[in-house]
């Protein structure tokens, strides 16, 4: 379910008013709580950093008492930040240590739940939350909770009245940017689509990325655990692959099968992996090569899809549990892909 909460959007100093916050006074579960199970937040939409400090959201966690009994908001919740002008991600538990839930370990989640729902109300502070920098630009944050995504809200950091813009400065970051080279590809070696008998997603037809795993799989000796993925993306100056830079693209492995011909980018897209006992999130920034590009409109754009072997990751959570991944890549999120993983060796 796509949410927009714009028609009930809290103004922007809202969210530094002094004094408890009443979320009675708040539309926005008035709106959703007895329509809507999962998770809703709110957040300012813009910053002027020189004049504030934090960038506080408010996170609303709804359902029925027997829905939310078995999530456990906010132990469990993941804070995910991307900045979409530079690609980078962070993501941080939504709280540092685990704590109680509603219910008590010696009754299961059905027992004794009254009927009825439930609205739990957490605010937050973004930069402190995922330690984000404090600098002019976009944050676009989201909240997971297992197959659970809140909306994604955008947020603008300010320099505010009378910043100084260094534009010769900014101007040398730039092409200094567009000067890099991008990293060697990751994982270095995908699955055969066909030899795994996978079917890949397909390509969207707008911008964006998406991810399909097998519902249920069964860890057995060698045996990849595979995650497939599709995406249509702008490709960013440093994606490119620079074809004078011959022994950079050797070395980092951005040539084609032909051992001749570069690749015309690798494409950064970053997967974050939470599991259901796990709740720990598992970070990981695939690089995608990719060989040829378009230019609709003067665009510089990227299409494709993936197979990797998600035990190939570093400390991928391969233990009896399900996982839940999701994909990210600048403007754009995935939906979640469920992996529900029998070890049997743990069984």
């Amino acid at each position: 379910m796509n949410i927009d909460i714009s028609p009930v959007k809290l103004p922007d100093t809202t969210f530094w008013a002094t004094g408890p916050h009443d979320p009675g006074l708040d539309p926005i579960p008035a709106k959703f709580k007895t329509s809507y199970f999962g998770i809703v937040i709110d957040g300012p939409k813009a910053v002027p950093i020189k004049e504030r400090a934090t960038l506080p959201v408010f996170a609303y966690y709804m359902g029925t008492y027997r829905e939310t009994a078995t999530r456990d908001f906010p132990h469990s919740a993941q804070v995910v930040s991307i900045d979409p002008v530079r690609n980078q991600i962070y993501v941080a538990p939504f709280v540092r240590q685990r704590g109680e839930t509603i219910l008590s370990p010696e009754r299961a989640p059905e027992a004794d739940l009254p009927e009825g729902y439930l609205m739990t109300f957490q605010s937050f502070d973004v930069r402190a939350r995922v330690e984000l920098p404090w600098s002019p630009g976009r944050v676009i944050t989201q909240v997971i909770l297992l197959d659970l995504a809140s909306n994604r809200i955008e947020t603008k950091l300010e320099g505010g009245v009378g910043a100084f813009v260094d534009a010769e400065k900014e101007k040398f970051l730039e092409e200094e940017r567009a000067k890099s080279d991008p990293p060697a590809p990751f994982p270095a070696k995908q699955l055969s689509a066909s030899a795994m008998h996978l079917k890949l997603p397909a390509i969207p037809e707008q911008m964006g990325v998406t991810l399909s795993a097998p519902r249920v799989a069964v860890v057995e000796g060698n045996k990849p655990l595979p995650l497939t993925g599709a995406w249509r993306l702008p490709v960013f100056p440093e994606e490119l692959v620079k074809p004078a830079r011959a022994e950079v693209n050797k070395t980092r492995g951005l040539m084609q099968p032909d051992g001749v011909t570069p690749y015309a980018a690798c494409m950064t897209i970053h997967l974050v992996a939470v599991g259901s006992s796990e709740p720990t999130p598992f970070v990981y920034t695939l690089q995608i090569p990719v060989a040829e590009i378009s230019k609709p409109n003067g665009q510089q754009v990227a299409k494709g899809t993936f197979s990797i072997d998600l035990r190939q990751l570093p400390q991928f959570p391969v233990t009896d549990q399900t996982v839940v991944l999701y994909a990210y890549a600048k403007e754009w999120a995935s939906e979640a892909a469920v992996l529900g993983i029998i070890d049997r060796k743990q069984q």
